[in-house]
């Protein structure tokens, strides 16, 4: 706690940002689990599924998957052959914006975090350096308890400003690419649905 209050009044918005951060990367850990492909990926051999299973046998085995691509196959295979192609499409593209909607939620966010945690550190780092030399200015010597104050706070501001934009630039980079390696299996999913009922 000593450590903290050295970085003075900018430790509290660097404190928010870490609790906002945390809750965005546990939240979507949750949400990559819970939505993930347990037995290899939907899109996966997908064409030679569609070949040796009737539609209607795939949909009712995907009931039990939760995961993004599911649900877009699900969606796909329940409009079957009752609606002409275009109409199909569209059906398609909106599920599949759904979910890709619910895939990126509050990822972005992460990055903001980590340039505003940054830039916090920096100003903290810019204060803390005017104090110490006012300090050294006040006392008319190079004192060291006259800088010692300045210098710990700019310090501590920066650390703590790097510790929350380290993790949460990671996080994002990591759950960015999940995102972008699901959204391609969607379209492969929508690919091969859409050459399944047009043959």
């Amino acid at each position: 706690m000593q450590i903290l209050a050295g970085g003075g009044l900018l430790m509290l918005p660097i404190i928010l940002l870490s609790l906002a951060a945390s809750y965005i990367i546990v939240e979507r850990l949750l949400y990559f689990w819970h939505t993930r492909e347990t037995d290899g990926s939907v899109a996966e051999g997908l064409a030679a599924a569609l070949r040796e299973r009737s539609a209607r046998e795939l949909f009712l085995e995907l009931q039990e998957r939760r995961s993004p691509e599911a649900r877009v196959l699900i969606a796909g295979l329940r409009s079957g052959r009752r609606l002409g192609p275009k109409q199909r499409q569209r059906q398609l593209d909106l599920i599949a914006q759904r979910e890709i909607v619910a895939l990126e939620r509050n990822i972005p966010y992460l990055q903001n975090i980590a340039n505003v945690a940054t830039l916090l550190g920096l100003l903290g780092t810019v204060i803390g350096m005017i104090s110490a030399f006012l300090g050294m200015r006040a006392t008319g010597s190079a004192d060291l308890d006259a800088l010692s104050g300045g210098i710990s706070q700019a310090l501590v501001t920066t650390a703590a400003g790097l510790t929350v934009a380290i993790p949460s630039t990671l996080c994002h980079q990591l759950f960015a690419s999940h995102v972008q390696k699901t959204i391609a299996r969607i379209n492969i999913i929508a690919t091969e649905l859409a050459g399944y009922f047009s043959s």
